[in-house]
């Protein structure tokens, strides 16, 4: 969550300075951030114009046992998985 805190606060932050000239209004900056594609912990992400959801690529992982030794294996990358809270 914390990762995911900061990445939210650096885009609001990014979006003005770069697509507003540093201009705060609400509606600018909703604006600004639509379309908005970056990377958060090596992920691409991007905000979609059309419902402000993120798209993002989801990796699906599972523990194996490997030489006596736990790890996460990925086993499939879903692309532009689109997760709404809605």
């Amino acid at each position: 969550m914390s990762v995911a805190g900061y990445t939210g606060m650096a885009r609001i932050y990014a979006a003005p300075q770069e697509k507003t000239k540093g201009d705060a209004d609400g509606d600018k900056l909703i604006a600004a951030m639509k379309g908005l594609q970056f990377r958060e912990s090596e992920r691409p992400v991007m905000i979609d114009p059309e419902t402000r959801d993120i798209i993002q690529t989801v990796y699906y992982r599972r523990a194996e046992e490997r030489n006596g030794k736990l790890y996460n294996i990925e086993f499939r990358p879903d692309q532009e998985c689109q997760g709404s809270g809605k």
